[in-house]
Formats: C-alpha cells, structure tokens, sequence
C-alpha cells in the first residue's frame, strides 16, 4: 500500500513542477508577444506606405519605357519608332507578334 501512495506522490509532484506559474507564463508572453506586435506594425505601416503611394501601375511603366526610347533613339541618330497604344501596349514586344495571330484565330470562329 505504502508503494502505491508513492507512485501517487511521485505523479502528483511531477506533473505540478511541469505546470509553469504565473510569471513564466508572463514571461513567455513577453518573450514572444513583443516580436510578434513588432512585426504586425511593421506590415501594417508597409501597407499603409503601399496604399499611400506604392501602387503605381502599368501606365507608370509605359511612360517610362517611351521616354527611355525616345532618349536613346535620339542620342544614336535613328528614327522614331512607331507608337503602340491602347492594350497591345502591355504586351512584350516578343510576344506581340503571337498575340496578332492569337487574336486574328479566336476572332474567325
């Protein structure tokens, strides 16, 4: 009988050395809710900053690549090129020739 109540002791005082008190509790808290709040705010000023002014689009991008042509076809002496407008803007200029006959086939059905 006496074996038993020491088996029963022995599993009663492991498990409470297992529960962690308060202050650990707190201090696990602190451990990993202080990285975890950092890095939530510094997405949401990210996101801020990228709804303010971070969203550009792909006019943005046209605009620049025209001026860049239009800059060096003038420094190497050659002439305009021709302007792209509308959707076929967007398109790589190695797949606009796929797109022309892409289109020109799903058009004749």
């Amino acid at each position: 009988m006496s074996f038993f109540l020491f088996l029963f002791s022995f599993e009663v005082t492991s498990t409470e050395k297992k529960l962690p008190d308060s202050e650990e509790k707190h201090n696990k808290l602190k451990d990993y809710g202080i990285p975890l709040a950092v890095m939530g705010i510094s997405l949401l000023v990210v996101y801020i900053l990228w709804a303010s002014f971070g969203h550009i689009g792909p006019q943005f991008s046209n605009d620049v690549l025209k001026a860049q042509q239009e800059t060096l076809r003038e420094k190497y002496g050659m002439p305009p090129a021709e302007q792209i407008k509308g959707a076929e803007s967007e398109i790589p200029p190695s797949l606009r020739e796929f797109a022309k006959k892409n289109t020109t086939l799903g058009n004749s059905t």
